[in-house]
């Protein structure tokens, strides 16, 4: 009885495939981390553009601490006075240190599944700044002052993000000839 046998070497098609799957993850993972840049520098900006419209207190500062170009203080012939930002708008800059605190790393789940990046301050207020805080022991509580949320749910850059991850992993794909 006659037979019919087919042989496909799918060996080159597989090595071609895994090559394109690695091209296109890496390539995703440097689009990813390139645009947490834009977050950061977003988040910063936000912060730099705050209006100082909130109340105005006087400050107590330690040995060392130097007053930010950028602060909304005011000299008198006492203490310097601050004036902070208004609830929900960004912090006003006093010293500097929420905007020099910002650091960023993208990783690769385990398994390599998923690519993660993680956006932190490690101000010792970032936190309180961010959500507020229920009381204080110098006269009530901080209001919330966003400056990260707001960058991280916003639509349009996350869109844009978006597309710059499709745009690098189209051209990874297009390098091992996929179309």
């Amino acid at each position: 009885m006659p037979e019919l046998v087919f042989s496909i070497d799918t060996s080159q098609f597989v090595k071609n495939l895994v090559g394109q799957f690695r091209a296109m993850r890496d390539a995703s993972f440097f689009a990813i981390d390139e645009s947490t840049d834009i977050f950061v520098d977003k988040m910063k900006s936000r912060i730099k553009r705050s209006s100082p419209s909130g109340r105005e207190y006087h400050f107590r500062y330690a040995s060392g601490f130097q007053l930010s170009r950028y602060g909304p203080t005011k000299e008198g012939a006492g203490r310097p006075t601050h004036i902070a930002s208004a609830p929900g708008e960004p912090p006003a800059i006093l010293s500097g240190e929420l905007l020099g605190s910002f650091s960023k790393r993208t990783i690769f789940s385990r398994g390599h599944t998923r690519i993660i990046s993680y956006i932190e301050n490690h101000s010792k207020y970032a936190l309180w700044m961010e959500y507020g805080t229920l009381r204080t022991g110098w006269g009530g509580p901080i209001h919330p002052r966003p400056f990260m949320a707001p960058v991280v749910y916003d639509a349009a850059l996350i869109h844009k993000m978006l597309i710059r991850v499709r745009n690098a992993m189209k051209n990874a794909g297009h390098a091992y000839g996929a179309r």
